[in-house]
């Protein structure tokens, strides 16, 4: 009994032993799991992948095999091709048993990546890639299997298929040989085939997968290259349709480019208003290169066209819903930040490029001058500094649709221009006196200077069209006395005159607290003054006419700085 007794210790003593050895072992591997959480990124941004890093950690014996592996599958490649070449398989028959053999390696890649060995996932998925997309040049341009049009579409459902199983396994380098050889391929087949329009839509559908990709695994540099290419290659279409005859038909260029327009800003809609995320660098670019290339080339292309005022309306509705984000829904959320200026701004570019397509010069500056001065009012009343760079954006618009900035500078500086409308700049002349008069924008954490940028572009349309309008009326009158044509050195003379007019007007008007921006440019016009007298009055004026220019630029020079002094004064007491 008592030898049963220590038997049966002696076996009890030898499994606690083991125990605490396997616990020690549990708690080392538990220590090591530790140390490696804390040290992995917490993204998605690395995924198994061979990167130069992985190989140099590598075992020689991990590295070695994978590689052989790898050789043996594109050897079994060139095997198809070469029994496919010699007419033992039909082509048909070649190009599928090669899509198969491709799907093989890409299920060992994803099983790979199951099992944890990215050393064997990276090449296997490598062989994958080899192995498939070179297959669809060939069917296309070789064997003539597919059709040009239809190899875009064989493309795209082949990188769809990649793409899906490089998310499902977190394969990051997967998704980057799939993109390139994607994008490579369509390349090649736009340019041996001459067909654009099926690969500018696989590039986009490419891009939008990137960026979702980017969003879901955090992939962030995968988006830029197939972005790049989509906005490249739906730019050259500009090119192709511009031809004579076209090469494309506008109606499908335009369809492209509002496929672009739709995809991207659809999908960043999604992600900062239903995800409620916050606008990144990408967005932001791309939506430019968006507006750019799917915009302004569709509504250049369809300008004076049913299919061009169509789109402008589109257009306009853009705009009207990103108002509505930005001042109603993002408002509401109190939503302050990047988003709030990435619709804001959208809003006002889609206003302008939507009235600018519907609306003939003289209308659209009428309309642009009733949008200045609505923002212009919300921006003080409201208190949004974004709403009085609108104002002063609309203003700017509108002066130079009715041509006031350009008729201005060539009445004060050059020969005044005959046979253009008056009435389009008479009302932005008065939208932007309107202007001036209102309160700016006053927001918590900016500069008060931001919140006055309507009151500054609409001094300097009052002062520009104000004096040139001077010139214009001075020269009427001198010619309805008898002057005509009127003399180099009288003409000179009035335009020197208004200027310096206009900047003792300028110093005047300063001295409202309200129209204080006007004094920004007594200064700037007194020495634009005493420039046109070195280099025009000096050189063309008669003794006469010089002594008035003088006479009227000392004057100012004089006046000026006394309303200024006056200004500061009463700001001091």
């Amino acid at each position: 009994m008592d030898e049963r007794l220590q038997a049966v210790e002696a076996e009890l003593r030898r499994i606690a032993g083991e125990l605490a050895g396997v616990q020690a072992r549990v708690a080392s591997l538990e220590a090591g799991v530790r140390t490696a959480g804390a040290l992995a990124p917490t993204s998605h941004i690395e995924g198994p992948v061979v990167t130069a890093s992985a190989l140099r950690g590598a075992r020689p014996q991990a590295v070695v095999p994978a590689l052989g592996r790898a050789l043996i599958g594109l050897g079994g490649a060139y095997l198809l091709r070469a029994v496919t070449e010699t007419g033992v398989l039909a082509p048909a028959l070649g190009v599928g048993a090669g899509l198969v053999y491709a799907a093989a390696w890409l299920a060992a890649t994803a099983r790979s990546a199951r099992r944890a060995t990215p050393i064997d996932a990276g090449f296997q998925g490598a062989v994958a890639v080899l192995v498939a997309f070179p297959l669809i040049v060939e069917a296309t341009l070789r064997f003539a299997i597919v059709p040009p049009g239809l190899a875009a579409l064989a493309l795209a459902a082949l990188s769809a298929f990649f793409l899906g199983v490089a998310w499902r396994s977190d394969l990051h380098g997967l998704a980057w040989l799939t993109v390139v050889a994607a994008l490579g391929t369509g390349l090649v087949l736009m340019a041996r085939t001459g067909i654009v329009l099926p690969y500018a839509s696989l590039f986009i559908a490419i891009g939008i997968a990137t960026l979702w990709l980017g969003y879901d695994r955090e992939w962030v540099l995968l988006r830029w290259p197939a972005a790049l290419v989509a906005d490249v290659v739906v730019a050259g279409l500009l090119l192709r349709v511009s031809t004579d005859p076209p090469l494309d038909p506008a109606g499908h260029v335009q369809a492209v480019q509002a496929l672009l327009m739709a995809a991207y800003l659809g999908s960043i809609a999604l992600r900062t208003l239903v995800r409620g995320r916050q606008v990144i660098p990408f967005e932001v670019v791309q939506t430019v290169a968006v507006l750019v290339v799917g915009l302004g080339g569709g509504l250049s292309i369809g300008r004076g066209s049913a299919a061009g005022m169509a789109m402008g309306g589109v257009v306009l509705l853009l705009a009207a819903g990103a108002y509505g984000v930005a001042f109603a829904f993002l408002e509401r959320r109190h939503d302050r930040g990047i988003n709030f200026y990435f619709y804001s701004s959208l809003a006002l570019v889609c206003t302008l490029a939507g009235t600018g397509v519907l609306l003939p010069h003289g209308p659209r500056a009428l309309v642009w001058s009733a949008l200045a001065v609505a923002a212009a009012f919300a921006a003080g009343r409201v208190g949004r500094t974004a709403l009085a760079f609108h104002g002063a954006a609309y203003l700017a618009g509108a002066a130079l649709a009715a041509q006031l900035l350009p008729h201005a500078f060539a009445r004060l500086f050059g020969a005044p221009m005959a046979g253009v409308a008056l009435w389009p700049e008479v009302v932005v002349l008065a939208a932007a006196a309107v202007i001036c008069t209102l309160p700016p924008a006053v927001e918590a954490g900016l500069p008060r200077r931001l919140g006055r940028l309507h009151q500054f572009a609409a001094a300097f349309v009052v002062l520009s069209g104000g004096t040139g309008w001077t010139v214009l009326l001075a020269v009427a009158a001198v010619q309805a006395a008898g002057f005509a044509p009127v003399p180099d050195g009288m003409s000179a003379t009035m335009r020197t005159v208004a200027l310096a007019g206009g900047a003792v007007v300028a110093a005047w008007l300063a001295q409202q607290p309200r129209l204080s921006t006007f004094g920004i440019f007594v200064y700037p016009m007194l020495a634009v003054v005493g420039v046109k007298l070195l280099v025009e009055d000096l050189r063309v004026s008669e003794p006469a006419t010089l002594f008035v220019a003088l006479a009227a630029f000392g004057a100012a020079l004089v006046v000026a700085p006394r309303f200024t002094r006056d200004r500061l004064g009463r700001r001091s007491v």
